[in-house]
């Protein structure tokens, strides 16, 4: 079953509780980009902005796993060529994370885990270079030769899949009597924060980061999950 829904001006944060039977806020302040200490910093880049996501989800129930197609338009607000773009991503660093701050967790999830498959620029066949930060839950992005000038918009877009962790919080399974429920926070890639020439990259609250995107801006969705029959989407 797909359910498709079309959200306008909606927060950065995406949440989703899908149960079935049997079975965004003000940045920091401008910084060279990193402003944990434990992280190197990184050339600032010029603001750049997502102002429309169209995501095609798609949930394994039987392996507990979401796949993701996440397009996102990207423009170029500066008066200068942008050739890179920084992504988030933070569910290829949150399953360590977990089984060492959770160890009742461990167990059930010291095999999860999330991967990128592809990012490639709309209509282009060439996969884009990638360089992985901050526990690789900060995606550089080289734009190669779709670098955008000034004003330009291009539409990158984004697979990739991750394990739904064992556990009850914002983003995890929850076990009920009447099955499972999905809650699905914070488990999509999206543009990181750029303001005032600079990359807002800090790592994730978990991994003691400012982490979660704070820009305040609104943004539009298209969203469409492809379910079984048994689970309703709220």
């Amino acid at each position: 079953m797909r359910i498709k829904c079309a959200v306008c001006l909606f927060s950065m944060t995406v949440v989703m509780m899908l149960s079935g039977c049997g079975a965004g806020n003000n940045p920091e302040p401008a910084q060279p980009v990193v402003v944990n200490r434990a992280y190197e910093k990184v050339d600032p880049s010029p603001a750049v902005v997502a102002d429309f996501y169209d995501l095609r989800l798609k949930i394994d129930t039987e392996n507990d796993r979401l796949t993701e197609k996440v397009s996102m338009d990207i423009q170029n607000n500066t008066d200068s060529s942008v050739d890179t773009v920084y992504l988030r991503f933070n569910p290829m660093g949150y399953f360590d994370y977990l089984c060492e701050a959770n160890p009742e967790a461990a167990d059930a999830n010291k095999e999860k885990k999330a991967e990128i498959t592809g990012i490639k620029l709309e209509g282009e066949d060439k996969e884009l270079t990638a360089e992985y930060l901050l526990d690789d839950t900060s995606v550089k992005i080289n734009l190669a030769d779709g670098a955008m000038e000034p004003g330009e918009k291009r539409t990158l877009v984004v697979d990739a899949w991750t394990d739904i962790p064992d556990v009850e919080d914002r983003f995890g399974m929850l076990r009920r009597d009447e099955g499972k429920l999905y809650a699905l926070a914070l488990c999509f890639p999206y543009v990181d924060c750029s303001s005032e020439g600079m990359w807002q990259i800090d790592p994730p609250r978990y991994l003691g980061g400012g982490g979660e995107n704070r820009n305040p801006d609104l943004r539009n969705y298209h969203v469409e999950i492809d379910v079984p029959e048994q689970y309703e989407v709220a």
